[in-house]
């Protein structure tokens, strides 16, 4: 039988997990420039086509605007490091139970001080405006800036907690539709599962793989490559958050991940920079391990398959 064919067992990740959606609203400071507001010219002073263009340009410049879009994307990167990879729709992050209490906090944490910093935002506006009339010179539309209070309106952070499944009531109001949505859902969270695993595998597998690589591999000039704090320090990150991620009983990548947890103990950064031996010997145990981890990203199935709980 095609492996791919074959049913494998795989847990149910929903169970122990939540789905968190958020979107963040601002005030967009970008607006389309009409064609006939501008004339370009080419650099042998021939006008340009302004067909060809679209323009745009930015309302104004604020230091205290672009912090709030730097913490806007800084809770994403949050919630990126804890999500399980999943196909759910983008800015809606798949989160370990276990990790709730953790990520709610900096989600608080992230919407009272977007507040303070929307404020600070305010309290610069009318100087921005100003500064903006001189830059924009005729570009400038005063109609384009709105009073504060309404500039304030139109930020706002939407936070939604998603369970997944099919409400309970709807078995009572239709037995048939229940059945019919069951087995629909049902095929989408096995589907759904296969890609969470399969994501996971891949992500230790890329991991593993460049960390042999840069122990073991050169440069064009012959010299050993840089080894980064920061890139020891995400493999840690991983390995440590994977007893959280692992939703879908993956004992096969937990034996890779135990494996590495061990492999990364023995050594530091520094020794593995000062040490070529010991630098020679962890880079062949990564590359044993980047073998593996290739090994069970190939045997990934991509249909055919059951949960645990269907046994």
């Amino acid at each position: 039988m095609d492996k791919d064919e074959a049913q494998v067992q795989i847990a149910n990740p929903f169970e122990n997990a939540i789905g968190i959606s958020i979107t963040s609203h601002t005030w967009g400071i970008r607006r389309k420039v009409q064609r006939d507001e501008v004339h370009v010219q080419g650099p042998d002073g021939a006008s340009v086509d302004k067909e060809v263009l679209s323009l745009t340009k930015r309302l104004l410049k604020s230091s205290q605007y672009d912090a709030i879009c730097t913490a806007d994307r800084r809770i994403r990167d949050e919630l990126e490091k804890v999500a399980v990879p999943s196909q759910l729709r983008r800015g809606t992050y798949l989160i370990p139970i276990a990790l709730l209490d953790d990520v709610d906090a900096k989600i608080e944490a992230y919407r009272q001080g977007r507040v303070e910093l929307i404020e600070a935002f305010i309290a610069a506006y009318d100087q921005a405006k100003k500064e903006a009339e001189k830059k924009l010179g005729p570009l400038y539309k005063a109609h384009q800036y709105p009073p504060s209070e309404d500039i304030r309106a139109c930020f706002a952070v939407e936070v939604d907690y998603i369970a997944f499944g099919l409400p309970a009531k709807l078995e009572s109001v239709s037995e048939k539709i229940y059945r019919r949505e069951s087995a629909r859902v049902q095929a989408k969270m096995e589907e759904a599962a296969v890609a969470i695993r399969g994501a996971a595998r891949a992500g230790l597998q890329q991991l593993v793989s460049s960390m042999a690589d840069t122990l073991t591999g050169r440069t064009a000039s012959g010299a050993s490559k840089r080894l980064r704090d920061e890139a020891i320090e995400h493999l840690n990150e991983w390995l440590d958050a994977f007893k959280f991620k692992n939703l879908t009983g993956d004992a096969e990548l937990e034996d890779v991940v135990e494996k590495a947890r061990k492999l990364m103990q023995r050594v530091d950064g520094e020794t593995l920079r000062s040490d070529k031996a010991m630098r020679a010997s962890v880079g062949a145990e990564f590359a044993r391990l980047a073998q593996a981890t290739t090994k069970l990203v190939e045997e990934i199935p991509r249909r055919k398959f059951s949960f645990d709980d269907d046994e």
